[in-house]
């Protein structure tokens, strides 16, 4: 099994170390994993970003960090669209970037200054590739996913004083979406969610 405390990017972790607490959340790690399997499947990717542990940071920090970097020239459009919409220049294909079939809105350097942080949040996730594999509605819209997994984890000394649980779901085909939370106070958290979908299912044998 992989080793998901260090897997998690530094921000989370900042957050988890050192944030206070807050409301929200659901009552077990399946609930919110469930959640966030629901809103893929109704393609509402914007409700993923809600369902993190936003009261461990101050709100507008995120905003107010990217409204400095894009004013300062850290973050430019020029470097953020081959990979979000792709440029066959710098090697990114169409089909390989975040947005290979334009549906998220953001099209230009106006769009991606003026995009949500759940909007910006769900491309990262990889949640708008999605678009691009074969046989969507089957195998998104209309697919059930099945718990097939669901594990708590209980922190080591000297490491977060939460624990954290990955919920593994998949469909017939073979496709997984697998959500890691956070507990606090009692309450669980998406913190990060990952979607394994192959662009396009495997041929069966073809002998009879």
């Amino acid at each position: 099994m992989r080793n998901t405390w260090k897997l998690l990017p530094l921000a989370v972790l900042a957050v988890m170390l050192f944030g206070c607490g807050g409301g929200g959340g659901t009552a077990t790690p399946d609930d919110v994993a469930r959640a966030a399997v629901k809103a893929v499947k109704s393609e509402s990717f914007d409700d993923l970003f809600n369902m993190q542990p936003l009261h461990l940071q101050d709100s507008g920090y995120a905003e107010a960090r990217r409204e400095y970097r894009i004013k300062e020239g850290y973050d430019r459009w020029k470097d953020e669209k081959p990979f979000i919409l792709g440029d066959k220049e710098k090697g990114i294909e169409a089909k390989d970037a975040q947005d290979p079939e334009e549906k998220s809105g953001i099209k230009d350097e106006d769009t991606w200054k003026a995009a949500s942080q759940a909007r910006l949040f769900a491309l990262k996730q990889g949640c708008y590739k999605l678009y691009n594999i074969k046989k969507f509605e089957d195998r998104v819209t209309n697919a059930e996913f099945y718990m097939v997994r669901s594990t708590i984890m209980t922190p080591k000394d000297g490491e977060s004083e939460r624990r954290m649980a990955v919920v593994r779901f998949a469909n017939i085909y073979g496709d997984r979406i697998e959500v890691t939370c956070l507990e606090d106070q009692g309450l669980w958290y998406m913190v990060d969610i990952d979607l394994s979908f192959p662009e396009e299912l495997p041929k069966p044998p073809e002998d009879k």
